[in-house]
């Protein structure tokens, strides 16, 4: 072997060395000549693909450019960063791309930030925001374009520094000298990139009182970024709960108030420890509302609001019963800490209002007292605001009779009419009719009756609670057993409901079926700070019976679990016999859910 055939020999590692350069040099080329003239049209390729009209070709390559490598991702950074300035495409996209490819695409989006061209500038600091990790670098280029004389960009600037959260600290006089100029300045951003960096903006608290006072449409937001600065903004509890005062008597309609209230009352909660005092003073305010959300705040502290133990004992007698209830909560969010109130928790076992006995046996629980879940044990097997006719009602009723209306009472001004009428056959053909009745500022009345002849003989009548509203009625057959479902709804964010489930023999009798609560199967498989807010949803039907619930984080409002949805399904066990020296059926039926699916929160 010559020597001139020697020296074109190459080692196979050089070779493949040399090959993967060559790729990497033609993908980059491949990348850069994406732009292919002065429009900024893209043709194929990952760039195309980020900034497509088409958001299931999106999203999938934002995908992809999360599962590349720090390296491949970089060599996005220059397409990208010259598709800001093409108004074509989708601007937002090619920013979000950015974002994710991290410290890697910051000097150039820094360049990006000080361009002659206003929209360059706002698609540049709206992709800082989202570069992780942030460097000083970057706070102090966006902390430059809060004063940038483009409305746009400063927002997106102020927005950008929010998401950095505290580490956008040295921000706060630039954020607070815009926010004192609020009538150049949109001022919601602003408040909101304060709260988001924390107690570091602490110096902000005069400034957001003064907001709270003086403009009543931004409420929600200045007291949800009160309540980021924890308890560093105690001097604005005062102004908090004359907010929530005067949310509760919100012109604007009820559901603004709920949501404003739902809002001051979490950031209350925040503020914490110098929060209690006032807050204990609050729960003898005049206003049942104000008494109620005072005693959701100490409720949401837990045992940090043990001060307040007494003073929510105090609430279980109040008149109003969602007061009682929101006390008997508060009592169970304190734990074995509140073992002591067990006593004034069992008594509320017998409220007259189904909502208070619920929330009281769920308070008890939560308290792990042995004694206490004996009293809830005896409370569940005779729990019922159902008046049921053990003789079947000495009364027989027409027809005519039944639907016609009630006549105004001493407590009510107005008649009760007929307000639905349900039918249904057993498999001996005995006839059912369940009725609900409504009138003007009066409770609604369901009864069941059972046809005999052509008259009607009353098994059972349920009267609501308040403003409380009975769901239609239905009846389903499961695995060929006939089930009767009632259901009486109260109204509110919390979306409380009383679930009655009965088994119908062939001879037209009720029997009560027990019906085991989701959640509580649930509760052992939620992670810390994760919680069961409301009332689960039932959808029962014929041969199918399933439930749902949402899941709450510390901080969500009653409208928005963001943990997620449970959804599952239930069995029915147990049998029916008949008794053949009484000639009647007997039931050991039991709904009980058997599974449970937990999936994100829609729109994720």
């Amino acid at each position: 072997m010559d020597g001139s055939r020697t020296a074109q020999i190459r080692h196979p590692v050089s070779r493949k060395m040399q090959t993967r350069a060559f790729v990497l040099v033609v993908l980059a080329l491949a990348l850069q000549a994406g732009i292919t003239d002065a429009s900024g049209q893209v043709r194929g390729g990952i760039v195309a693909r980020i900034v497509s009209d088409d958001y299931p070709v999106r999203r999938a390559a934002l995908a992809e450019v999360r599962r590349m490598t720090p390296r491949r991702r970089r060599m996005l950074t220059a397409p990208l960063v010259r598709l800001l300035a093409d108004s074509t495409i989708r601007r937002d996209a090619a920013g979000e791309a950015l974002s994710l490819i991290g410290p890697g695409a910051t000097g150039a989006l820094l360049d990006a930030l000080e361009n002659p061209d206003p929209s360059v500038r706002m698609y540049a600091a709206d992709a800082l925001g989202g570069v992780s990790p942030t460097t000083p670098a970057v706070v102090r280029a966006l902390i430059r374009r809060v004063r940038d004389p483009d409305h746009a960009v400063h927002n997106r600037a102020v927005q950008a520094l929010g998401r950095i959260g505290p580490a956008a600290a040295p921000s706060v006089p630039a954020l607070l000298d815009a926010l004192e100029r609020r009538g150049d300045w949109p001022t919601a951003t602003l408040v909101q990139a304060l709260g988001n960096i924390g107690p570091a903006a602490i110096a902000a608290v005069p400034t957001l009182i003064e907001l709270l006072v003086e403009d009543p449409y931004s409420v929600t937001v200045v007291a949800r970024a009160l309540g980021e600065l924890g308890g560093g903004a105690r001097l604005a509890v005062p102004q908090l709960l004359s907010a929530l005062a005067r949310a509760m008597a919100n012109p604007r309609g009820r559901s603004t108030a709920s949501y404003d209230r739902d809002v001051i009352v979490e950031s209350l909660a925040r503020i914490g420890e110098p929060a209690v005092g006032p807050l204990r003073a609050a729960l003898t305010d005049l206003d049942p509302a104000v008494r109620e959300a005072s005693s959701d705040a100490l409720g949401r502290m837990g045992a940090a609001a043990l001060d307040a133990r007494s003073d929510l004992e105090d609430r279980l007698d109040d008149p109003s019963p969602l007061v009682r209830a929101a006390a008997a909560e508060a009592l169970g969010s304190m734990g074995s800490h509140a073992l002591g109130s067990a006593p004034a928790l069992e008594a509320r076992l017998a409220d007259t209002n189904a909502f208070v006995r619920a929330r009281a046996a769920d308070a008890l629980i939560a308290l792990g007292d042995p004694a206490s879940l004996e009293a809830v044990e005896r409370y569940r097997a005779l729990e019922t605001s159902i008046a049921e006719s053990d003789d079947a009602g000495a009364e027989l009723w027409a027809v005519d009779g039944m639907r016609a209306p009630r006549p105004p009472t001493a407590r009510y001004r107005h008649p009760l009419e007929l307000a639905r009428e349900v039918t249904l056959r057993t498999e001996e053909d005995v006839e059912l009719r369940v009725t609900v009745h409504s009138g003007l500022e009066r409770p609604d009345l369901l009864a069941v009756w059972r046809a005999e002849g052509d008259s009607l003989r009353h098994l059972l009548s349920w009267e609501a609670e308040g403003p409380a509203r009975f769901d239609p009625p239905h009846s389903f057959t499961y695995r060929g057993v006939l089930l009767l479902h009632l259901q009486l709804r109260y109204p509110g964010t919390g979306h409380f409901r009383e679930d009655v489930v009965y088994y119908v023999s062939p001879d037209g009798a009720l029997h009560r079926v027990r019906l085991s609560a989701p959640g509580e199967r649930y509760l052992a498989a939620l992670s810390p700070g994760e919680g069961i807010w409301r009332s689960p949803s039932f959808d029962f039907r014929e041969g199918a019976m399933r439930f749902s619930f949402g899941i709450w984080r510390k901080g969500d409002t009653d409208c928005c679990p963001s943990a997620g949805q449970v959804q599952g399904a239930f069995e029915l066990h147990g049998s029916s016999v008949l008794d053949p020296v009484s000639g009647s059926y007997r039931s050991t039926y039991e709904i009980t859910p058997v599974s449970f699916t937990r999936r994100p929160p829609a729109g994720w």
